[in-house]
């Protein structure tokens, strides 16, 4: 039995994985800054490094700990669009089509009144 495989993709098997590589570069360090920054001020207030009153500790406790994750979260998809040229394409295209027709709604406002 001989199974014959072909590559897909449009690039050297090297050149997929160097662009694949650096994706998961990427996005790993996005999230380890984004979801560590919380532990490492509280690592520093425990350590003594840090003393915030109230309000402070209140405010880096609602940015780090949640504001950062959610931003890491929406910043995903925005590596994996920008890395992927299929999918950028596929992107822009329905950016494209959402614009026109926005633009055509105005305009039929805009004529009706």
């Amino acid at each position: 039995q001989v199974i014959c495989l072909h590559r897909s993709s449009q690039f050297p098997a090297s050149s997929n994985q160097r662009h694949v590589t650096i994706t998961v570069i990427l996005m790993s360090s996005l999230f380890v800054i984004c979801n560590s920054a919380l532990y490492g001020f509280v690592f520093s207030i425990l350590s003594g490094l840090t003393l915030p009153d109230h309000t402070t500790f209140t405010l880096f406790i609602a940015v780090f700990g949640t504001v950062l994750p959610i931003l890491s979260s929406a910043l995903n998809p925005v590596i994996i669009i920008s890395r992927s040229s299929g999918l950028r394409e596929r992107f822009l295209d329905t950016a494209r089509r959402v614009q026109t027709s926005l633009r055509r709604q105005c305009l039929n406002r805009v004529s009706a009144e």
